[in-house]
């Protein structure tokens, strides 16, 4: 009977060992794939320029600004007829433009005639309706600055222009 004890303690004492191999097994394979799950995206960054952890492709990262903001008046004010049905209305604007590249000034007054002229236009061509909502002033607003980025553009001024603001806004 001693000679069958003996024989059956090996086999418990294998069958212990093989859990415990079995779980330092997957153990092992668990921690391999976090390090290779979070070295891989820094070494292809570095590497190979590829976006890594914490970055969505496509994404530049952070631009430091070129200086402090610049506010530029467009003056005098901007002055337009709007239709209101049959009734002629019109339109006075005073628009700042705000940039933080120190070219952008000499650029916006050089063309300066052009960007009246565009502003005009476009605000010529508003409705009544559409001015008396936020949503349209808003919309009016980003059509203007889209227009003078798209002349400085035109005119091959490297210069850009950040954003536009009303700073007066009236329909009589």
């Amino acid at each position: 009977m001693a000679e069958q004890a003996s024989s059956e303690a090996p086999p418990a004492a294998e069958a212990g060992g093989g859990v415990v191999k079995g779980i330092m097994k997957w153990l092992a394979i668990g921690i391999g794939f976090f390090a290779i799950a979070t070295v891989s995206p820094l070494v292809s960054q570095k590497l190979f320029g590829i976006p890594g952890a914490g970055q969505a492709a496509g994404v530049d990262e952070a631009v430091e600004p070129k200086g402090p903001p610049q506010y530029i008046a467009i003056d005098p004010s901007l002055i337009a007829s709007v239709a209101d049905g049959q009734v002629m209305r019109f339109l006075q604007v005073d628009v700042q433009l705000m940039t933080r590249d120190p070219e952008a000034a000499v650029a916006i007054q050089t063309h300066e005639p052009v960007i009246r002229n565009n502003l005009l236009m476009l605000l010529s061509a508003q409705s009544l309706k559409s001015l008396s909502s936020k949503e349209g002033k808003e919309a009016l607003r980003a059509s203007a600055l889209a227009e003078i980025q798209e002349i400085l553009v035109a005119e091959g001024s490297s210069a850009s222009v950040d954003d536009l603001y009303f700073t007066g806004f009236v329909i009589q």
